[in-house]
């Protein structure tokens, strides 16, 4: 198994966007990304981010772009193309590396677990939502057996120590954004 946690967190990492095998996603599954409330539109990126992991067909170039779209449905209209030019670098990444890295006889199993979303802060136009107890879990599998588990905490991964995701109101909708901005 030459699969290794630091260059998971490497690929995800380039997912730093916000500082069940899954079937491939329909042509037209998100034609309008966000959400009626913060909670609601993070809840969704994250299942929708989970399932792109776990996508048996995530090596197409069709399907990841698919994914694309969606995941960057989620952010903020401002922010959607570099949104789908990171998406697109690290879904390309992963695809490969699980293509190189997980060996003969071997099951790579991967995970985004969390408790409840949790608002922290709104200020009207902006709001923080905590992911609780949220995490990375991987396991390899070789012929059946568990050769290694890791489970890394989401905090890692979105580069936010206490487990925040900023969003922002755009008009009645709700977006994920990298461009949040504190309450003075």
């Amino acid at each position: 198994m030459r699969f290794s946690l630091y260059r998971l967190c490497c690929l995800l990492a380039l997912c730093a966007l916000l500082g069940s095998c899954a079937a491939a996603p329909e042509e037209n599954t998100h034609t309008f990304g966000g959400g009626v409330n913060p909670e609601g539109v993070t809840e969704n990126f994250f299942e929708d981010f989970d399932k792109t992991l776990k996508d048996p067909d995530i090596q197409n170039k069709e399907v990841r772009s698919r994914w694309v779209a969606i995941l960057s449905d989620y952010f903020a209209p401002a922010e959607r193309e570099d949104q789908r030019i990171a998406l697109s670098t690290m879904l390309a990444t992963y695809a490969r590396q699980m293509q190189e890295e997980v060996g003969p006889g071997e099951e790579f199993k991967i995970e985004i677990r969390y408790g409840a979303f949790r608002q922290l802060s709104n200020t009207g136009d902006y709001a923080l939502v905590q992911v609780e107890k949220g995490s990375i879990y991987w396991q390899v599998l070789r012929n059946g057996y568990l050769i290694d588990e890791q489970e890394t905490p989401l905090s890692r991964i979105i580069g936010r120590d206490d487990n925040t995701v900023p969003t922002i109101r755009v008009g009645d909708n709700w977006f994920l954004t990298e461009n949040y901005e504190p309450p003075s």
